[in-house]
């Protein structure tokens, strides 16, 4: 029998928590060649809708996100069967494919990958909340958090 790397064991690991276990983890993915999609509006507007898509998130929870013009970042919990790795993919999926209509076009909208960072139960996710939202202040594209539309955190009601 082949021993696992570790990288699968991680996966495996982690689809083992995911079940029933409510794992929260901070996501972000980046544009496909790094390019600036959501400085057009109309493109953010597809993306933003399609992350508040009942198809994505299934059972989980999207808490936390904000669209900058080449990234995105979210805080997710994790429910039911979805694994990490699925999750995403098919956030990327159905954003990518609102963008592409949106667009008149098809391709990549976004980067193979994503940075994940699992969120400790003892750390407070209000403010990684408020870590992510001011993700659009810290890289320029607004000066206050409030000037900038494309975020939203479940805190808000």
């Amino acid at each position: 029998m082949d021993t696992p790397t570790c990288s699968e064991a991680v996966r495996t690991h982690r689809l083992c928590e995911a079940i029933g276990e409510g794992r929260i983890y901070r996501i972000d993915f980046g544009t496909a060649e790094q390019a600036r999609t959501f400085d057009d509006w109309m493109l953010a507007c597809a993306a933003a809708r399609a992350f508040g898509e009942a198809r994505v998130w299934r059972a989980s929870q999207l808490l936390c996100w904000t669209l900058l013009p080449d990234r995105w970042h979210g805080l997710v919990r994790l429910v039911g069967l979805d694994s990490l790795p699925i999750l995403v993919a098919r956030l990327k999926a159905v954003a990518a494919g609102s963008v592409n209509l949106a667009a008149g076009r098809s391709g990549a909208v976004w980067a193979r990958g994503y940075h994940e960072r699992a969120v400790r139960p003892d750390e407070d996710c209000a403010a990684i909340a408020r870590d992510i939202v001011r993700e659009s202040v810290r890289r320029g594209v607004c000066r206050r958090v409030g000037e900038y539309p494309f975020w939203d955190a479940s805190w808000l009601g």
